[in-house]
């Protein structure tokens, strides 16, 4: 999904450990909205996104953030960035409004709206409830949650999450793509998953990378043609091909 300005835009990235090629040349351009990355296990799809938020750099190529000048203090550059990794930390003897006031104050909200900033974010992922509440009772999916309003606190323009949804029971995957469609109303949401029927649900926009190329990149109807309805058979058909380097 793109809009006539791009929020995320990359060129020609390079990646590699030692002598295994992650990302070779990978270029794209994202809007507003939400985009799913589908790739199969080592296609780079981790890597590309650390690279995105700034925990690595690129051996070769550049990424522009729309708010931001090429050349701008990296501290300007995360300041338009939310990211959540796969695996993240969050300070468990401390309470939920805590926890995404200090990621607000860490990511540069100045520290008399932290607070504030907070409040917001937990009312976004629907856990305003649980401010109080320490972050060690809450249940896995609630946690999810709130590393997303940690994600958030800052007002971020790009949003950079690596499988949201992994390990949440279905009512609780239901619940957050709701949120996610939210928060995309008004932000580019990048999300790693293998989880198709997610990406589905949300009419999500799609780019499939594997050995470090991107093989696609648009609306799901594009990926799985104008024949096919658009449900997760359809997509995981369209997508095996893809990988397998059929036609479809």
């Amino acid at each position: 999904m793109t809009t006539d300005s791009a929020a995320l835009e990359c060129h020609d990235l390079a990646f590699a450990y030692g002598r295994n090629v992650v990302l070779n040349h990978f270029s794209f351009a994202l809007g507003r909205g939400i985009t799913g990355l589908l790739g199969p296990n080592g296609a780079g799809k981790s890597t590309l996104l650390a690279i995105l938020a700034t925990v690595r750099r690129p051996m070769a190529g550049d990424v522009a953030y729309g708010g931001t000048v090429p050349g701008a203090p990296i501290a300007a550059v995360r300041r338009q960035i939310g990211y959540l990794p796969q695996q993240f930390d969050l300070m468990t003897g401390s309470t939920c409004l805590d926890n995404v006031a200090y990621a607000a104050w860490c990511n540069g909200v100045d520290a008399r709206l932290c607070l504030a900033a907070a409040k917001t974010a937990l009312g976004v992922v629907n856990l305003e409830e649980k401010a109080k509440t320490r972050v060690r009772a809450l249940s896995g999916g609630q946690k999810q949650r709130l590393g997303i309003a940690c994600a958030i606190a800052h007002g971020p323009a790009v949003i950079l999450l690596d499988e949201p949804t992994a390990g949440l029971d279905p009512a609780q995957r239901v619940d957050l793509r709701g949120q996610l469609l939210r928060i995309a109303s008004s932000a580019c949401v990048l999300i790693s998953t293998h989880l198709v029927e997610d990406l589905v649900a949300m009419r999500a926009g799609v780019i499939v990378i594997d050995r470090g190329h991107r093989l696609f990149q648009g609306a799901l109807l594009d990926m799985v043609g104008p024949d096919a309805g658009i449900d997760a058979l359809a997509v995981e058909a369209a997508y095996l091909a893809l990988v397998n380097g059929e036609d479809i």
